[in-house]
């Protein structure tokens, strides 16, 4: 995300947003897709990675630590100052996340020819 127009110097426009969602604490931009710029309704996003054959109750302490702590008051006070979106899960869900984002990532890939 950018600056917000009034600290961007006078000779800078402001940088616009992906998405909508990303607007709660800069409303001053359009998103992307309000410009008629489409495929930009991306974000970043981190996970937690463990290697394969950790025990299932390993799995299990580390999620729930990491729900505990994204729950916090301070952290949902920082994801609002920074405009993040923590949103957390199961191991399951972000195996189905990995294979949304290799699918849709590979039909970008081939439709620009990229190898």
């Amino acid at each position: 995300m950018a600056p917000s127009a009034t600290s961007a110097p006078a000779r800078c426009a402001p940088w616009q947003c992906p998405a909508a969602r990303e607007r709660r604490n800069f409303r001053t931009f359009r998103p992307f897709n309000e410009l008629g710029i489409g495929f930009v309704d991306e974000s970043s996003w981190y996970a937690l990675f463990a290697p394969r054959g950790t025990p299932k109750e390993i799995v299990a302490k580390i999620n729930g630590d990491m729900a505990r702590i994204l729950s916090l008051p301070e952290m949902k006070e920082r994801e609002t100052t920074l405009g993040y979106r923590f949103i957390g899960g199961s191991s399951d869900q972000l195996a189905a996340m990995l294979r949304h984002e290799i699918t849709k990532w590979a039909e970008v890939a081939k439709s620009a020819s990229l190898r």
